[in-house]
């Protein structure tokens, strides 16, 4: 026998055991396709249980108090800002009093009175 009749035998052995695999393996396939399907529909079950979806209109009522948050959020830095900055002018303008009338470490700002008064 030549190695090339064996290679042929081999390469035809090879052929007829990867048909007979194949056709086991859609056999099979076939078989576990109904039980596939019954997982699916059990697993779509338990994501339906799992996510509860909101309607159109509870989903707009949250975005718009969502929006509304957003919004006071915006006025409360802007008004922070504007009171800070009210703060530092205050303070300036006292500070600039205190040197214009040469007001010594012994006085203090009366914040009511607005006037300078001698510490007790």
């Amino acid at each position: 026998m030549s190695v090339e009749t064996v290679v042929e035998e081999v390469k035809t052995e090879a052929v007829k055991v990867a048909e007979k695999v194949e056709g086991e393996v859609i056999k099979v396939a076939d078989e576990l396709k109904p039980e596939a399907a019954k997982v699916e529909a059990d697993v779509k079950a338990e994501v339906k249980k799992v996510v509860q979806e909101l309607t159109a209109e509870e989903k707009l009522a949250l975005r718009e108090i969502e929006n509304s948050y957003l919004k006071a959020t915006m006025e409360i830095n802007r008004l922070s800002q504007i009171v800070q900055k009210a703060q530092a002018d205050f303070t300036k303008q006292v500070e600039n009093a205190t040197k214009k009338y040469v007001i010594g470490a012994e006085w203090v700002f009366d914040n009511v009175l607005l006037q300078f008064k001698k510490k007790l």
